[in-house]
């Protein structure tokens, strides 16, 4: 289970696998591992790859709300590195933000003009972006399939 938590004081990711049942009918719960240690930083929002261990999150500094994106590649053997970087612009997240084959993410953000917010596609394994949007305004992404 990934959860968002503020128990040291500020929103961070955590992990924690469900509780042990044993054999006798007791259990033992497993304790929280902590993934993300920011202190300036709030997690917001985290997305959980559909095919592997990987994690999309969405944080924001100081409480701007300009969320920046972050992954983990493997929850059990990784440390958050980011995938966004630009304090002026916004990330948002949709309903959804894998793709159905975890290759892709769907965002919008306002970073080519802080009056818009379009819908974006990043292929993960290449780190490249592309506009989905053609019109100026205002979008989020949802549910769906991309199709390339």
């Amino acid at each position: 289970m990934i959860y968002i938590a503020d128990t040291n004081g500020q929103f961070n990711l955590w992990r924690q696998r469900c509780t042990l049942i044993q054999q006798d009918g007791g259990s033992e719960p497993y304790t929280s591992y902590q993934l993300t240690n920011f202190i300036d930083d709030a997690v917001r929002n985290a997305f959980t790859s559909p095919v592997d261990n990987s994690i999309i999150f969405f944080a924001d500094h100081q409480a701007t709300e300009n969320f920046q994106i972050y992954t983990i590649n493997d929850s059990f053997h990784s440390w958050p590195r980011p995938i966004t970087q630009n304090p002026k612009a916004r990330y948002e997240w949709g309903a959804e933000c894998f793709s159905h084959d975890g290759k892709f993410i769907t965002y919008s953000s306002n970073e080519s003009n802080p009056m818009n917010m379009l819908a974006y596609v990043r292929d993960l394994a290449n780190n490249e972006e592309f506009c989905d949007t053609d019109k100026p305004g205002w979008y989020i992404p949802g549910y769906g399939r991309l199709i390339v």
